[in-house]
C-alpha cells in the first residue's frame, strides 16, 4: 500500500514497535522520546492513512505486515 509511503521513519519505528505489541511507554523508551510524542506519531499516522481509532491502527499495522520488506527494517539502523 503506498499510503505508507507517505509515512515519516519515526511513524514507521513507532508501527514496527506496535506490531510487537509494545505499549506506548515501551515504545517511548525504545525510541527514546516522551510517550506524548508516541502518541502524536500514533494520531499522524491514522491521519496520514485516513484511518481512526484503535482499530483503525490495528488495520495500519496489517498494512505494515502485509507490504514489509527487508529494506525497510535495514534502515532503521542508520536511523
Amino acid at each position: 500500500d503506498n499510503r505508507l509511503a507517505t509515512l515519516s521513519l519515526r511513524q514507521h519505528e513507532v508501527l514496527t514497535l506496535a506490531r510487537q505489541n509494545l505499549t506506548n511507554e515501551q515504545i517511548a523508551q525504545n525510541m527514546g522520546v516522551s510517550v506524548l510524542t508516541v502518541k502524536k506519531h500514533r494520531r499522524n499516522i491514522l491521519k496520514a492513512l485516513g484511518l481512526c481509532g484503535k482499530r483503525g491502527f490495528r488495520q495500519a499495522i496489517h498494512l505494515l505486515e502485509a507490504t514489509k520488506t527487508p529494506e525497510m527494517e535495514v534502515r532503521y539502523y542508520f536511523y
